[in-house]
């Protein structure tokens, strides 16, 4: 939930205060939210290891006016990831899980949104030596905040607000942020807004935010072929073409390792 001068956080990893209740009894309750605030406020929703960026499009609903209601509605898919799938290097599954934070990250937790942050504050940092405040929010040492002449510079360069299909492109021959998606990215889309209706007695703005029906379908992310099965095939087509086995090959390299330096100390304690 982003005030126009503010910015605030619900049940997100990255630092709520506060975790609102989230279980619901699919046969007796529905996910519903009032939200009721005497600013104007744009609320947005995002996946909870996400954080609001302006090059991504967000799925969301803004009041303005005193006495303006809004109801929105949305809908979310969500993904579940097999144990196995930890195992598999992020570039062949192509995703991080949140706990994967890239070294030069001052985040707590990976997602899509804070690779594009991080990817930036690296171009700025190589460009000016420095980067705006807001973009290190937890004051990390290692990416000084721009003064004046500091803000000249990345504006001279078009840095302040990079066009993030330029940070993402891979045309141009440079060095590019190369983010990959998080692994437990659910997909939440709007599926109805209200038209604003107007309380005259009332300068409080107010939003409805719900979920008519809870999520009914499940993506789920597994591992073709895991690491034993990687030993079982080997073993199997060893087994087929050879006659062997993996316990043949650890015989064998035991035989002319172990075994022969064993026997060389043998023979060397008889000539003692």
């Amino acid at each position: 939930m982003c005030l126009y001068s503010a910015n605030f956080r619900i049940n997100n990893i990255r630092g709520s205060e506060h975790w609102l209740p989230n279980s619901l009894e699919p046969g007796t309750e529905t996910a519903l939210m009032e939200l009721l605030t005497h600013r104007p406020v744009q609320v947005n929703l995002l996946n909870e290891e996400d954080i609001p960026h302006t090059a991504l499009a967000a799925v969301g609903v803004s009041v303005t006016d005193p006495g303006q209601h809004k109801t929105f509605q949305f809908h979310m898919e969500l993904m579940k990831n097999d144990l196995d799938v930890h195992e598999i290097e992020p570039k062949a599954r192509n995703c991080y899980f949140p706990e994967e934070v890239l070294p030069f990250s001052v985040y707590k937790a990976y997602s899509f949104s804070t690779c594009i942050t991080d990817c930036t504050r690296q171009f700025q940092m190589k460009m000016c030596g420095c980067t705006p405040y807001m973009m290190n929010p937890f004051a990390d040492p290692r990416y000084p905040d721009c003064d004046l002449a500091g803000f000249n510079c990345l504006e001279s360069h078009f840095m302040v607000k990079p066009d993030a299909k330029l940070l993402l492109g891979k045309s141009n021959g440079k060095t590019n942020c190369e983010c990959l998606p998080s692994c437990n990215e659910g997909d939440i889309r709007a599926i109805y807004e209200s038209v604003s209706d107007f309380n005259r007695s009332s300068t409080a703005r107010n939003i409805t935010l719900s979920m008519p029906a809870l999520p009914t379908d499940r993506y789920r992310r597994m591992a073709l072929r895991t690491r034993l099965d990687v030993v079982v095939s080997t073993g199997g087509m060893l087994g087929l073409l050879l006659g062997a086995s993996i316990l043949s090959g650890i015989e064998f390299i035991y035989y002319f390792t172990v075994r022969a330096l064993n026997n060389v100390l043998q023979a060397r304690s008889h000539r003692a």
